[in-house]
């Protein structure tokens, strides 16, 4: 039960550590997107030599593309990627 709902809480943290403007709303559809990732990546096996690197890839690539896509697509969608602290506009 805790490698399902552990996503949840970790995604909120790092949006709002990362801060993004909509972090509340990237915490809640990153581990979907993370889940979809799962379902569509390659198995690693035969691109690398190592069963313990083939597992780390095969849970760290969802973590980090799911992340970023949702918060790419929230800052998108809710517009407020120029307004964030941290920008430079000049």
């Amino acid at each position: 039960m805790a490698f399902a709902l552990a996503p949840f809480p970790l995604s909120m943290v790092a949006a709002l550590l990362a801060r993004l403007p909509a972090w509340p709303a990237v915490g809640l559809v990153a581990p979907f997107a993370m889940l979809a990732v799962v379902f569509i990546q390659p198995d690693y096996g035969s691109w690398v030599s190592g069963e313990n690197l083939a597992l780390y890839l095969l849970i760290a690539v969802p973590a980090v593309t799911g992340f970023t896509l949702t918060a790419l697509l929230c800052a998108l969608l809710f517009g407020k990627a120029a307004e964030s602290p941290g920008v430079d506009t000049a």
